[in-house]
């Protein structure tokens, strides 16, 4: 990926199918509150919105997990739901916190393609920043449907 300017930027695939496959995905999410907009598409590029702002996965390393946050990662998920995605799951270090404190997920490649009702890269990902219990309590507090779907699945995660 490579910013082209303020608004912009490329990514650039080495296998055409790859961006066939994202570029299906982010047509299936149009309209999604967290992704990029797309501009323009050729067969091994796709330029869309620049996203600036502090990578989550980079962000825990700085700062605990707020209630702030764990609401707006329960409604990215939830989102995912409605657009008919089969991974339901968010990896944070496609996961971008701007400056006005929204939350942006870029690199969709797999929301359509592989299969996750669990979010596993979300809970080993905050359980290697050891914020996965924190975040449980959040969930717990949000979405005990979640919440009970997900707590028999931390055993299986480094804490």
């Amino acid at each position: 990926v490579f910013k082209l300017s303020e608004d912009t930027c490329v990514k650039i695939y080495a296998d055409e199918k790859y961006r066939i496959l994202e570029e299906e995905a982010y047509k299936k999410l149009k309209g999604f509150s967290c992704a990029p907009d797309i501009y323009e598409v050729g067969s091994k590029y796709i330029i869309m919105e620049y996203i600036d702002g502090d990578i989550l996965n980079h962000h825990l390393t700085l700062d605990w997990i707020s209630m702030s946050i764990s609401i707006k990662l329960l409604a990215i998920l939830d989102e995912l739901i409605e657009y008919g995605a089969k991974f339901i799951d968010i990896e944070l270090n496609n996961t971008i916190i701007k400056e006005d404190g929204s939350i942006k997920i870029i690199d969709v490649i797999n929301v359509f393609q592989n299969e996750s009702k669990i979010p596993v890269y979300l809970l080993n990902s905050l359980a290697k920043h050891k914020q996965l219990l924190t975040f449980m309590e959040h969930v717990k507090i949000l979405d005990r449907t979640k919440y009970d779907n997900w707590v028999r699945f931390i055993d299986i995660f480094p804490i």
